[in-house]
């Protein structure tokens, strides 16, 4: 070998030794990365554990604070199915959690409330950007036999794992503060009722004393004085009417228990017209109302009724037209048939009655406040009979009653009122 060669061979080897070196270091670099990138690793997995830990422990706080919560919460789709409830609401409903989910809320409302809630699930719907819809109703469950009474608080949101809008809704139970309200109103209403009744014995005392006084003073003339023989009929008749009077006022009172207990007034029922009983009632009217009465009639209107019951309605309400209605204007009775059913109506011109005192218009004692600010007597038991009287004939009596229209009471009966 020559010595060229001997140093090229010397270089070569140097090379390799050299690349050897270079190698060694380079895997000892890529190893050390790998150790570096490996506790890296671990590191990252044990901040996932820490961070799953603290997560599931999150979403075991949150269970426990839903679940046994002291309000009852629910989460119902749009149509108002339940698609989570806690423990409380579901103690409220007093039915069991799972068979719950996937049923209506409202199969748990009283029937009576359905409109409420459909009401209240509507809003809710409608508006999604503004505060949150509340509503008060009243459950068909029951707690010791009592109603159970709850408030909704709901919002709409959507869903974090669905992305489908739902109601979150609170349930609150008002049952405390109802039974407090219906105590106040009880207390309220039994207060007002005796102040009713304290003015009603006063009243019914004096109403009484007069016919009395009357028939007393006719019957002591008849004992005292001989008298001529019309003398003493015109006394005796005398008498008897106010005999019959006071007899009515005991008739009216007795009658008014029976509404106010339930009971339907006994009637007498016969083969009438509807026509010749407003004529007779009319014809009594007059010679104490004068000439003021219209009656509207297109036919007979032939039936089966109680003469004398219609005749205290149509009297009670046309008495009540000539005292609360326009002075110059007459009071219109109209009669008609119409699909099978009789039709009666008294009108009168004048101020309307107030829509507050429409509501308790046919309540025993209520009048008013046209009567009670007037000069015109009564006790506020005229419009209870005539309602007691016209549903024992199984028919019905409407108010309208508007400025400019005047006061009509409508009294709608069946042809036949046997059956």
């Amino acid at each position: 070998m020559t010595k060229n060669e001997l140093v090229e061979e010397l270089v070569k080897h140097r090379e390799a030794e050299h690349d050897l070196e270079t190698d060694k270091t380079e895997s000892e670099i890529l190893l050390h990365d790998l150790e570096v990138h490996q506790i890296e690793l671990e590191l990252q997995n044990r901040e996932l554990q820490d961070s799953h830990q603290l997560l599931e422990d999150s979403r075991n706080k949150y269970v426990d604070l839903y679940d046994f919560a002291p309000m009852g919460y629910v989460t119902l789709d749009r149509h108002g199915v339940i698609l989570e409830i806690n423990l409380m609401a579901a103690s409220m409903l007093q039915t069991e959690r799972a068979k719950l989910l996937g049923r209506p809320l409202n199969l748990w409302i009283a029937h009576e409330e359905q409109r409420i809630f459909l009401e209240h699930l509507r809003k809710t719907n409608s508006d999604r950007d503004s505060e949150r819809a509340t509503c008060e109703l009243q459950l068909r469950a029951t707690r010791d036999g009592v109603p159970i009474w709850v408030e909704l608080h709901s919002l709409s949101a959507v869903d974090f794992t669905s992305g489908e809008e739902v109601l979150r809704t609170a349930v609150l139970d008002v049952g405390e503060r109802k039974r407090a309200e219906l105590a106040e109103a009880t207390s309220r209403t039994l207060r007002e009722e005796r102040k009713l009744r304290e003015a009603f014995v006063s009243t019914l005392a004096h109403d009484l004393r007069t016919p009395l006084a009357s028939a007393r003073m006719g019957a002591q003339l008849l004992a005292r004085h001989s008298l001529d023989p019309q003398t003493v009929q015109t006394l005796t008749s005398r008498i008897v009417q106010n005999v019959d009077r006071a007899d009515r006022m005991v008739q009216d009172l007795l009658d008014a228990n029976r509404i106010r207990a339930g009971e339907r007034l006994p009637i007498e029922i016969g083969d009438y017209c509807l026509n010749e009983i407003v004529q007779a009632s009319v014809d009594e009217m007059v010679a104490t109302y004068g000439n003021r009465f219209v009656i509207r009639a297109d036919k007979s209107v032939l039936g089966y009724w109680c003469r004398k019951s219609l005749i205290r309605v149509i009297e009670n309400l046309s008495s009540n037209a000539i005292k609360y209605g326009q002075a110059d204007s007459p009071v219109t009775i109209s009669i008609l048939e119409r699909d099978g059913r009789a039709i009666l109506s008294v009108h009168n011109h004048g101020n309307p009655i107030r829509p507050q005192d429409q509501k308790t218009l046919f309540k025993p004692f209520k009048r008013s406040a046209a009567a009670q600010s007037g000069h015109q007597p009564g006790w506020g038991l005229g419009l209870t009979l005539v309602r007691g009287l016209i549903e024992a004939h199984q028919g019905s009596i409407h108010l309208q009653s508007a400025h400019g229209e005047g006061t009509t009471f409508t009294v709608d009966l069946p042809l036949d009122a046997r059956t």
